[in-house]
């Protein structure tokens, strides 16, 4: 993949690819604004920059010195999916809190890698769900990698991503009024006790949840 450097900002790189944009840490000194560079695991040319490729993202990302507060408190993210999401979820509450402190940022990151795991982690996602609508994230303990819960109302998306048995697992949906219809990806499927869970879980978002645990050719709900 290769794609031309649009903004660069201490390590870190942004480059416009024909599938959207990818941002990247440059160990060293990065390429320059407008240079032209592939993405490999195996260098061809002798001008190379090492470096980590954080994540990709479809649509395009604010300036980096922006994202600057959210690409240190996350760091790595589990999946190209979360930082595009959670940029607009802080873009929402700062539209009804103004800009947000440096302290906010921190708790975030801590939420993020953990998890619900105690009071103080909780009552954060209890206050983010209140000032973030139409955007809603919940990352709850399991198994000492949390699963995060992402619902976009504004799109009536919904998508969770955790890991199973060391395999990244992606569960997605559809949202309607109060009515989420939910679909198991990657070939993974829910055994009764996780169906029951999750149903739980999405229970206390709406009031009807549908659920295909994986694994059925003809879409059997449960």
């Amino acid at each position: 993949m290769e794609g031309i450097v649009i903004d660069r900002f201490g390590k870190w790189i942004k480059i416009r690819t024909q599938d959207g944009e990818t941002v990247l840490k440059v160990q060293r000194k990065p390429p320059e604004v407008g240079e032209l560079v592939r993405i490999t695991d195996q260098p061809t040319s002798q001008k190379i920059y090492v470096a980590e490729k954080l994540f990709d993202a479809p649509e395009p990302l604010p300036p980096l010195e922006e994202l600057k507060p959210l690409l240190q408190s996350i760091g790595k993210p589990l999946n190209d999916y979360d930082i595009p999401f959670l940029v607009k979820l802080v873009e929402q509450i700062e539209r009804r809190l103004g800009e947000l402190p440096k302290w906010f940022f921190e708790e975030l990151g801590a939420y993020y890698k953990s998890g619900e795991i105690n009071e103080k982690m909780e009552a954060f996602g209890l206050w983010m769900l209140t000032v973030s609508h139409p955007y809603v994230f919940r990352s709850l303990p399991d198994d000492g990698t949390p699963f995060h819960l992402f619902i976009d109302r504004k799109r009536m998306t919904f998508t969770i991503h955790c890991i199973k048995q060391s395999k990244p697992v992606c569960i997605d949906g559809a949202v309607l009024s109060d009515s989420i219809s939910v679909k198991v990806n990657n070939g993974y499927s829910l055994n009764p006790q996780q169906i029951q869970d999750l149903r739980e879980l999405l229970g206390k978002h709406f009031k009807n949840v549908l659920i295909n645990p994986g694994g059925l050719k003809d879409g059997l709900y449960a």
